[in-house]
């Protein structure tokens, strides 16, 4: 059995999730800690059960069999030549090749930002992702809307704590008003009659700051699960996406064979970050 650790958003929950069932597929026992939600609260916690049943949650006492060890055992172990504990580590955020096929009984600690881990099972992620079915009564006013667009373009612009947040600026910075502009113009010159739905935690802002023509702002007084915006993204023809694994799923999981995602060039702030980050963007997204 391994066991693969989850934290973060939902962008980044999907990302480990996506890697856990791609070693399911080459058969691996895999289960999943949620446990570091105990004490992480934001964006919402562990949201991937909204999904519906997927791989099973490993036990506190599962989990401890692989992280932790007593002074006895740790001594022993290492007489005997063996790991103290029996973690492996991604060792840069986004690519590691010796995760795609990691040593078994062991617990993986990563986030797995790159489709080389799992494109191989797109097709069960989408279904499994889907949520065409559950979608509350606005998304569902919304995915109507989408499909009856003559050409729809989801618009994800992210702000929150990469604004709010000194740390996370410095690290992920925000994508400018210039590059909105420039992919909406892209856009626009390549197709008539382009409805651009537009995506944010700040919808405010951007109806105060991005001036877009035939836009629609997504925004409910219902409460929804934050699945439904990467899902409603991933209907539309072709997705701007923001520096966020949040866009990023809903321009991923987009299945039109003639779809064109545009991403932001400066992905990360902080360079060495923007240097390792190279696999996180598929090879055929436009960069701008």
């Amino acid at each position: 059995m391994v066991i693969v650790r989850l934290i973060g958003g939902l962008g980044n929950q999907l990302f480990q999730y996506a890697y856990a069932l791609s070693l399911v597929g080459k058969g691996y026992r895999v289960k999943l800690d949620i446990s570091e939600f105990d004490t992480y609260t934001l964006h919402g916690g562990f949201s991937l059960g909204a999904y519906g049943q997927g791989i099973e949650i490993a036990s506190d006492a599962e989990v401890n069999a692989l992280t932790r060890v007593g002074p006895l055992s740790t001594v022993l172990r290492k007489l005997q030549g063996k790991k103290s504990r029996r973690v492996i580590r991604e060792s840069n955020f986004s690519f590691d090749e010796k995760m795609l096929l990691p040593e078994d009984n062991h617990y993986l600690v990563g986030y797995f930002q790159s489709e080389k881990y799992f494109e191989n099972i797109r097709g069960e992620l989408q279904e499994f992702l889907s949520l065409e079915y559950k979608l509350s009564d606005y998304s569902r006013r919304v995915f109507e809307d989408i499909k009856n667009s003559v050409v729809s373009v989801s618009v994800h612009i992210r702000r929150g704590d990469y604004v709010s947040d000194q740390s996370a600026y410095r690290t992920h910075g925000v994508c400018s008003l210039e590059y909105y502009s420039a992919a909406i113009k892209h856009l626009e010159e390549g197709h008539s009659e382009v409805d651009f739905y537009i995506f944010s935690d700040d919808i405010n802002w951007v109806k105060e700051n991005l001036k877009v023509k035939r836009a629609q702002y997504i925004a409910s007084e219902q409460k929804r699960f934050a699945g439904e915006d990467i899902y409603l993204m991933s209907q539309c023809d072709h997705n701007i996406v923001a520096n966020s694994s949040f866009s990023w799923w809903g321009a991923w999981l987009n299945d039109n064979s003639r779809k064109e995602v545009i991403a932001p060039q400066q992905w990360y702030a902080d360079p060495e970050m923007q240097r390792l980050s190279k696999p996180l963007v598929p090879a055929d997204w436009i960069r701008l």
